[in-house]
């Protein structure tokens, strides 16, 4: 939606999360690095189930959610991923990452080797590709939401503008 996507460029551009100094133009020299992306799009995915949370229980004219309720709208919660939490209620970023990597990415880490002699280039699973900017793909991958939002958006109206109609 509109308001979802504002929200998403205005955290980007406003570099929400240190992401400015987190997320690098420059191809990515150390694993730390790159895995700095899915990081900052889960915090960026938090802090939206947190505010979405607290619209609810203010549209609902209820208290503004506690420190429990704010973390049970975090993902992954604590029965979730127990080691992903600290006793201070704060994230183990190292064990949210590996939770991260054994959600969405099957296989061993090891398969992904940066080159610290090649600058431009990462090895991925044995073939050489060119280091693509973060804001281009980012930009990439933000068009091809937006794409997918419109065409669904124009296939729902054209549903509604076609068909019969009563006379």
């Amino acid at each position: 939606c509109d308001v979802c996507r504002m929200n998403f460029l205005s955290q980007y551009d406003s570099c929400a999360f240190d992401g400015c100094h987190r997320l690098s133009e420059r191809p990515s020299l150390s694993e730390q690095e790159w895995r700095e992306f899915p990081l900052w799009l889960w915090e960026t995915h938090n802090d939206v189930n947190v505010r979405l949370l607290g619209e609810r229980l203010e549209q609902n004219k209820l208290d503004k959610p506690n420190q429990w309720e704010s973390q049970q709208a975090r993902w992954p919660n604590l029965f979730t991923c127990p080691n992903c939490w600290r006793e201070d209620h704060s994230w183990d970023e190292s064990d949210v990452f590996d939770h991260l990597h054994s959600l969405y990415w099957s296989g061993d880490p090891s398969y992904i080797k940066i080159q610290s002699n090649d600058i431009g280039s990462a090895v991925v699973g044995g073939a050489s590709s060119r280091g693509i900017g973060l804001r281009w793909k980012i930009s990439g991958i933000i068009f091809v939401v937006v794409a997918v939002l419109m065409w669904l958006s124009s296939s729902k109206n054209g549903r509604r503008d076609s068909g019969k109609r009563k006379k």
